[in-house]
């Protein structure tokens, strides 16, 4: 259980988000009743036990343990980019002072829709490699929302969804969402290997359909992958091929 008072911080920010997210689609038509009605009672479930969490948890005087201050040491190379083209913008506007110290203070800074996407997909790799998959699935859900077809979301949402908050809680309804939501992003980003990888592991593993798993493995090794994916569409091959 997440136990650092920053880390439920941005559990709870995420989970807002996502709630909040849900509602302005139905208020627009995009989401029905029912698909509301799911959002809100998962989310909602996860956000007030992360409330209690963070309300039990006394700060110690001084401010935030050293642990807390640290948390965040290890970034993302997506995160070093968009970090590195906020002080390069700060930098600027200091520039713009110095030059001119009397000129009217500059519009205040907003992050661009592209740039929240980018911090919320860097957020859910630094949660996966820290091993914590389903924070980082409600990473990628955020993303996901306010940047419905990107493919790295598509597929990361996807799969998460399937294989931990689906297979590995035993939750049937939402292994069924995760595999409905893989064939998706297959649909959605066919040039993205992942989806097809993870989309066969899914055929295969789960349905029993070798035929249909193959097929999509091989799309897969048929287009650009990481080391890791490409060892493990190798592996998935092998079992798919066996008579």
């Amino acid at each position: 259980m997440i136990t650092e008072p920053a880390a439920i911080r941005d559990e709870i920010e995420l989970l807002t988000r996502s709630i909040d997210d849900a509602r302005r689609e139905h208020a627009s038509g995009e989401l029905d009743d029912a698909g509301l009605a799911a959002i809100e009672e998962r989310d909602g479930t996860r956000l007030a036990d992360a409330s209690a969490r963070l309300a039990a948890i006394a700060p110690p005087p001084g401010g935030a343990p050293a642990h807390a201050r640290t948390s965040r040491v290890h970034r993302s190379r997506r995160l070093l980019a968009v970090g590195v083209a906020c002080v390069a913008l700060a930098a600027g506007v200091l520039a713009l002072a110095v030059a001119q110290p009397f000129a009217a203070p500059p519009t205040p800074l907003r992050a661009t829709r592209a740039t929240e996407v980018e911090v919320l997909l860097g957020n859910g790799e630094v949660l996966l490699r820290t091993h914590h998959p389903l924070r980082a699935l409600t990473a990628f859900d955020a993303a996901l929302r306010l940047a419905p077809r990107n493919p790295e979301a598509l597929v990361e949402s996807a799969w998460l969804r399937y294989e931990f908050a689906g297979l590995g809680a035993r939750d049937r309804r939402e292994t069924e969402l995760g595999f409905a939501e893989l064939r998706r992003a297959v649909r959605l980003a066919p040039s993205n290997a992942g989806a097809h990888l993870y989309y066969g592991v899914a055929l295969l593993g789960d349905r029993g359909a070798r035929a249909a798993a193959r097929r999509q493995l091989l799309e897969a090794a048929a287009l650009p992958e990481s080391r890791d994916e490409q060892a493990l569409t190798v592996l998935m091959l092998s079992y798919a091929s066996r008579r």
